[in-house]
């Protein structure tokens, strides 16, 4: 009887136990409130201008890019779009490997859906440049911010570009190889710039004073401008060459501190100046010779591509009979890196015949001849087919020889046009529609 009290006891107790250990769990899963349920009004859809904001604040994230400007029907008649050019350009990029972002400014909502969707299709990101303007631009131009639509455009994508690395291309650039090896190579390591020289040739009047000019305007403000800039650019600086610079590819690792003084006086310069003063404006042909110009005025040496002026690649048919002084060709510069004659990219600008039948031949360069003299011929008279419809026009030819003749494009290189060539027309489906049996 005895045990079975025992036993009893130990039941009671372990049921005690339980029933406490029910009554803390619900005390536990009770006593506490409950959070509140946060109440949020509903978001408003974001507007297209928030979109394109966040989707710029997202570019500065990332370390190199490329920054371009597209115009609205183009910035050059006579050739495609530079919408169709720009998406093409890219196309070119990513064959070649390269997945670094494409990004493309706008002036004020200057693109119409047609050509901003054909620039998305192809992978460019896009921007409107007014939403990145600062207090200084917008007095530059009193506010009409159209002002800087066309070549003004490239200044500011520069200035504006939201990449540390940065190449600033134009539209109508066509790469022979993967540009991006370019920001290991010890050409950046002084200055953290790397640009490129344009033809050397003169016609139409030639300002012989411009770099006079220059050093008046210097001395003017009190700067530091180099004393060896005559040394530095002479065919431009004795008005034996029109330009000095092409600027269709910029190469600025802008954290350098060679690089940030160019950019300082570069934005400077843009804003005090370019915009505001005929004079200043005259120096130039739209925005090319300016970067070189903001080098020497911050009393700094910028680099040009030690392979000196650019070669000449054109299309013949020996069949024909065209003669040397018949053609008219494109700038194509080399690989800028010693014991490299390959070709780095061609400017296929409104003054290069490249559509129609593609390019055919090269300039060889000449390490003896770095900075070879333009003939300017009489002009011919060209057909191409251009803003949809067929055009017949005239060019001055710019004959260039550099002492070592010419050579046939290789095949690789003649592929490389040739798939620039159909992704316009791919791209721009209004000008291979205007025109049968276009090859």
């Amino acid at each position: 009887m005895l045990v079975s009290y025992r036993v009893l006891a130990l039941l009671l107790t372990v049921l005690t136990g339980f029933v406490c250990l029910f009554f803390t769990a619900q005390l536990s899963s009770t006593d506490l409130p409950e959070e509140p349920t946060a109440v949020h009004a509903p978001k408003s859809k974001p507007s297209a201008k928030d979109i394109e904001k966040a989707a710029f604040r997202e570019q500065a994230k990332l370390s190199r890019g490329f920054v371009t400007c597209v115009a609205h029907k183009g910035r050059e008649t006579g050739r495609p779009p530079d919408a169709a050019l720009a998406a093409a350009a890219l196309r070119r990029l990513r064959a070649l490997g390269n997945t670094d972002p494409f990004l493309a400014f706008h002036v004020d909502n200057e693109l119409d859906a047609q050509e901003q969707k054909l620039l998305l299709s192809a992978g460019v990101r896009i921007a409107d440049l007014r939403d990145q303007m600062d207090d200084k631009d917008l007095a530059a131009v009193k506010g009409d911010s159209h002002r800087y639509r066309s070549f003004d455009c490239l200044i500011m994508a520069l200035l504006h570009s939201p990449f540390d690395d940065t190449m600033l291309v134009d539209s109508d650039i066509l790469f022979f190889v993967n540009p991006s090896y370019l920001w290991s190579t010890s050409l950046l390591r002084e200055s953290g710039t790397l640009f490129f020289h344009d033809r050397n040739v003169r016609f139409g009047e030639v300002n012989q004073e411009v770099c006079q000019e220059i050093r008046d305007f210097s001395q003017k403000l009190h700067l530091n401008t180099n004393d060896g800039m005559e040394a530095a650019h002479p065919e431009f600086c004795s008005g034996n060459s029109a330009g000095e610079q092409c600027s269709t590819l910029i190469v600025v690792k802008q954290r350098h501190p060679v690089a940030a003084k160019f950019l300082e006086m570069l934005k400077k310069l843009h804003t005090s100046y370019i915009m505001l003063d005929p004079q200043v404006q005259a120096w130039s042909y739209g925005d090319k010779e300016f970067y070189w110009i903001a080098c020497e005025l911050a009393g700094i040496r910028c680099d040009f591509t030690p392979k000196g002026r650019p070669m000449h690649a054109f299309y013949t048919d020996d069949a024909n009979g065209l003669s040397q002084s018949e053609r008219t060709g494109c700038n194509v510069q080399l690989r800028p890196e010693p014991g490299e004659t390959g070709l780095l990219y061609g400017n296929l600008d409104d003054g290069c015949p490249w559509f129609e039948h593609g390019l055919s031949h090269i300039t060889v360069w000449n390490p003896a001849n770095l900075h070879p003299a333009i003939i300017v011929g009489d002009r011919i008279q060209v057909q191409e087919v251009m803003s949809g419809e067929m055009a017949k026009g005239s060019h001055p030819v710019f004959q260039l020889g550099t002492g070592l003749g010419d050579r046939p494009l290789s095949s690789d290189e003649r592929a490389t046009i040739d798939a620039f060539r159909q992704d316009v027309k791919l791209l721009w489906p209004r000008r291979s529609q205007s025109r049968q049996g276009l090859p």
